[in-house]
């Protein structure tokens, strides 16, 4: 709890810099630095409030004063708009009758929450004078990286004891918002590259970073959204595809080494379909409840999955959502659910130069992450990058 409150104090103030520049690059550090992984989970949050709402909350005071006191202009209108929207639907559903409000109800607020923390700091951003080119977020991409590192040495040495028996079991991974803030941070940089010479240390430490989190659709989604983009020049998709040669080879190296079962026993096509297979079957035994209508509007927000492995490690065994973001909305939601995620990848990402590309990278991780849900999401503070800032102010 100590820790809790030290991390929530510290996003806190962040949002109470006076000039915005400072503020902006002060919360990016909070984010990259700070634990936001699940085996973290007694510092990084409590009752459901992760450390960085802090920030959001003070944010919103301020906004909220310099609308009446200063007469500034408030935050964006379209993407608060959604937000509330968002808000609204799921109270409203509330009100239908097959709808249970239970914990599992309220805990779809988590990732208009997410939302909220993301759309805050894009908005201090734009209204700041700070410019953050690639080098910059390159800077930051190497704290990231030996923030995630010296966070996994916590775990593994025993300063901070693992929570959670899944955790210490794969205890050779550790994925948080640094991983993911490192991920969007190659995608920036290998489209900016022009030749090999650009290859630096960012470079480096980002893939580490990233192939410490050991996520296989990571790397496919880092590839797909960084390679695959529309207009991209052949030189470049070759840059790509070297790079990511490398990182592939050493993939699988360290995962051999490490006798990573999880990747090393499903490499072929059946062991990866057997593992999703098993990895979205709460979510299959609750479609096959669907009435007609259901594939429409879903079953509600206060619908739990039942993930049996979550026995042995100690915990609940109901859950609010699975690890797919596609598949936890259409049960909840529908068809109606995949409009809520194309809203979300919007918010999470603004209209930039490279946001097309980032949203491709959202899209392919929300089949086996429900990225609105968790605090790793926190990460896509990199998307600040290019994002327009005409109506940038004092500071």
């Amino acid at each position: 709890m100590t820790a809790f409150l030290f991390f929530s104090s510290v996003a806190f103030a962040a949002a109470l810099i006076p000039l915005r520049t400072y503020a902006v690059k002060f919360i990016i550090l909070v984010v990259i630095v700070f634990p936001t992984s699940h085996a973290y989970s007694h510092v990084a949050s409590f009752n459901g409030l992760y450390f960085y709402d802090l920030f959001t909350a003070a944010y919103l005071v301020r906004v909220a004063g310099e609308l009446f006191l200063l007469r500034r202009p408030a935050l964006s209108v379209g993407r608060v708009s959604v937000v509330f929207l968002l808000s609204f639907l799921v109270f409203l559903l509330a009100y239908m009758p097959i709808i249970d409000v239970n914990k599992f109800y309220f805990k779809e607020f988590r990732p208009i929450l997410n939302v909220l923390f993301l759309l805050s700091v894009y908005d201090l951003y734009f209204k700041s004078k700070y410019s953050l080119d690639v080098r910059s977020l390159g800077r930051y991409s190497i704290v990231s990286a030996l923030a995630a590192f010296l966070k996994y040495f916590f775990l593994v040495s025993g300063y901070y004891g693992y929570q959670d028996e899944y955790y210490e079991v794969n205890s050779y991974r550790y994925l948080d918002a640094s991983a993911y803030f490192c991920a969007i941070y190659l995608i920036v940089k290998i489209r900016s590259m022009r030749s090999m010479r650009d290859f630096d240390a960012s470079l480096v430490f980002s893939a580490s970073a990233v192939m410490l989190g050991n996520s296989r659709f990571m790397l496919i989604g880092i590839v797909v959204a960084a390679v695959f983009g529309t207009h991209v020049k052949p030189k470049k998709m070759l840059i790509g595809f070297v790079f990511f040669a490398v990182i592939l080879a050493l993939f699988l190296f360290f995962s051999s080494y490490f006798q990573v079962v999880r990747v090393t026993d499903n490499l072929s096509y059946g062991g990866i379909a057997e593992q999703l297979a098993g990895r979205f079957s709460p979510a299959m035994v609750k479609i096959r409840e669907f009435q007609w209508f259901n594939f429409l509007i879903g079953l509600g927000p206060d619908i739990s999955f039942e993930i049996p492995w979550f026995e042995y490690r100690g915990l609940e065994v109901s859950h609010s959502n699975i690890d797919s973001a596609y598949l936890t909305y259409y049960v909840k939601y529908g068809v109606i659910g995949i409009m809520f995620l194309w809203a979300f990848s919007y918010i999470l990402v603004p209209v930039s130069v490279e946001s097309k590309y980032i949203r491709v990278f959202v899209f392919l991780m929300f089949f086996v992450e429900a990225t609105p849900y968790h605090p790793i999401c926190a990460g896509f503070v990199a998307s600040v990058y290019g994002l327009k800032r005409a109506g940038a102010r004092e500071g």
